[in-house]
C-alpha cells in the first residue's frame, strides 16, 4: 500500500520500494539454478536452496508456472479493454450531462 506524506499525497517512491529489485530477482534465479544443478555439490545445492527460499520469503516473491502466467496476462488484457470501454462510456455520459445542463440553463433563461 502506498505510503502517505504529511500533506496527504501518495509517495510514489515509497510505492516502488515495495517491489523487489532486479538484482534480487537475478540472485533468486542464480540460487535456484545452483540448487537444481545436478552437477553441484549436495551441500552447496542445499545451501543455495535455503538461501533462495529465504530471499523469496523476504522479498515476498511467488513462483507462477509459465502456463498460469499466460492466463494472467490474458485476463489483464481483457480487464484493461473492459476498463477502457467503461471509461469511454463514462466520458460519454459526462458529456451528455454537461449538454443537458447547458440546454437546461438556456431554457431557464428563456422562461424568465
Amino acid at each position: 500500500m502506498p505510503k502517505k506524506e504529511p500533506n496527504g499525497r501518495h509517495d510514489e517512491r515509497a510505492e516502488h520500494e515495495d517491489r523487489p529489485k532486479p538484482d534480487k530477482l537475478a540472485r533468486v534465479e542464480k540460487l535456484f539454478r545452483l540448487a537444481t544443478d545436478k552437477n553441484a555439490n549436495e551441500e552447496e545445492a542445499r545451501t543455495a536452496a535455503l538461501a533462495c527460499v529465504r530471499l523469496m520469503k523476504d522479498e515476498e516473491l511467488t513462483v507462477i508456472p509459465s502456463t498460469e502466467l499466460e492466463t494472467v496476462k490474458k485476463k489483464i488484457g481483457e480487464m484493461t479493454q473492459t476498463m477502457e470501454k467503461m471509461k469511454k462510456a463514462m466520458d460519454r455520459q459526462f458529456m451528455k450531462g454537461i449538454g443537458v445542463a447547458l440546454i437546461g440553463s438556456k431554457l431557464l433563461k428563456l422562461n424568465f
